[in-house]
């Protein structure tokens, strides 16, 4: 990412978290503008609808104000279907200074909202990708470590099962003297009693 791309992501999320403050409408309206990005990237008009859309927002804070009724079908929670001729709307609005610098803001605001959207997509797929990167390396470290120690394990058993033979061996032949030397025990014994008689 480059330095500009950080500075203009970095000055539009000031605009995006002021949007997120505001009114459900505006809420609403940065939502809409996000869903359809890639429509406002190539098409003037729905580029226009937006920019109506959040200037209605704002001109719908102001107590004194009253949105042009041209533009009543370009509200929030107006049927998208029902937006006819934007040039009635944007003409009523260039009558007042104050609409128009409204609205030209955010016609031009429009844009950089969708290279933010984007950008902040962007870098939470990244993210994403990331942090399931790491977890996997994780995940066969771990694999590799458990298939480790069951060999360790396993070789210990082994060792074990050999030792344990080894003393099964050694216990037997441990018998087996024994019953020798209880035999000629017996036996010096017994030639002993033989003398002696």
């Amino acid at each position: 990412m480059s330095y500009d791309e950080l500075a203009t992501i970095l000055q539009n999320s000031d605009m995006l978290q002021e949007t997120a403050r505001r009114s459900d409408c505006f809420r609403h309206a940065a939502a809409s503008i996000r869903v359809r990005c890639s429509d406002l990237d190539m098409d003037q008009d729905e580029r226009v609808s937006a920019a109506i859309s959040m200037t209605l927002c704002e001109l719908g804070t102001a107590k004194h104000l009253s949105p042009p009724l041209e533009c009543s079908q370009y509200a929030v929670n107006a049927d998208r279907s029902n937006r006819r001729d934007q040039g009635n709307c944007v003409e009523a609005l260039s009558r007042s200074a104050q609409f128009w610098s409204s609205y030209s803001g955010y016609l031009r605001d429009v844009p950089q909202l969708c290279f933010s959207f984007r950008r902040w997509h962007d870098i939470a797929s990244d993210t994403a990708r990331d942090i399931y990167r790491n977890i996997t390396q994780e995940k066969i470290t771990f694999l590799r470590f458990l298939t480790m120690r069951e060999k360790d394990t396993e070789q210990h058993f082994v060792a074990l099962k050999t030792y344990l033979s080894n003393m099964d061996d050694v216990t037997s032949d441990l018998r087996s003297l024994t019953d020798t030397f209880e035999s000629l025990s017996r036996d010096i014994a017994t030639d002993l009693d033989k003398e002696r008689q």
